[in-house]
């Protein structure tokens, strides 16, 4: 999903099947441009992917650092995905993940569709905040069946 020569930038994607609920999860990561513009052309590609691949009512989990500055992208993926952000559906705005030193900004999501949010922390101090410039997401779901 790069739009420009100095940033690669993809998306992952793996199916994990839920055996004894005879569905399927759909398991997302990105991580999206530095720019507004190059941010929103990816994000219109991977909504884009996910439809073209993904039956409406199907099950997913989309996370990671979506440099989303001015926290505009919740709204567009649920208007596009039916998708709901973990921490601003639970506690009504998003996490605090960077810098891990200090966290102040909010840039890292994780959505989902078709299952719960039943809880969601951003896991801080040692040894998350040695780990990366971002502290990581916890998030517990329970798949509706």
């Amino acid at each position: 999903i790069s739009t420009n020569k100095y940033e690669s930038r993809g998306l992952l994607h793996a199916e994990i099947d839920l055996v004894p609920l005879g569905q399927s999860l759909h398991l997302f990561n990105t991580h999206l441009n530095l720019l507004e513009g190059g941010r929103r052309l990816q994000t219109e590609k991977v909504i884009r992917w996910i439809q073209s691949r993904l039956h409406g009512d199907s099950s997913f989990i989309l996370g990671g650092d979506f440099n989303d500055w001015s926290e505009n992208l919740t709204t567009h993926f649920h208007s596009e995905l039916s998708a709901f952000e973990c921490f601003h559906n639970l506690f009504g705005q998003h996490a605090r993940s960077f810098p891990a030193v200090w966290p102040q900004l909010r840039l890292d999501r994780v959505y989902f569709r078709g299952l719960k949010a039943r809880q969601a922390q951003v896991l801080r101090g040692p040894p998350w905040s040695q780990l990366s410039d971002h502290l990581p997401l916890f998030v517990e779901f329970d798949v509706e069946g």
